[in-house]
């Protein structure tokens, strides 16, 4: 299946907002649990996305990338705004 720019887009800013605000989160160890638990949220969903074929969608690790992408651009952002 090929992948669009449309659909890279999409899965990047997906996590964004995410990310962000997990960056501006109150507290380093709470920002360090959340961003743990948000780095593990594209795995999971590629994971079900595998062992549901009821879902009828594709396991992609290039999503994976896209999400994690994502994730970092917004918690970048976040922690940015937060020193500001």
């Amino acid at each position: 299946m090929s992948r669009g720019a449309h659909d890279i887009v999409l899965n990047v800013l997906l996590f964004v907002p995410l990310g962000l605000m997990i960056g501006l989160a109150p507290g380093l160890r709470q920002r360090i649990l959340l961003a743990v638990g948000a780095l593990l949220t594209p795995f999971a969903i590629e994971a079900a996305q595998l062992l549901l074929p009821v879902l009828a969608r594709g396991c992609q690790s290039a999503d994976v990338a896209d999400n994690v992408l994502g994730l970092v651009l917004g918690l970048t952002t976040g922690i940015v705004l937060r020193r500001i």
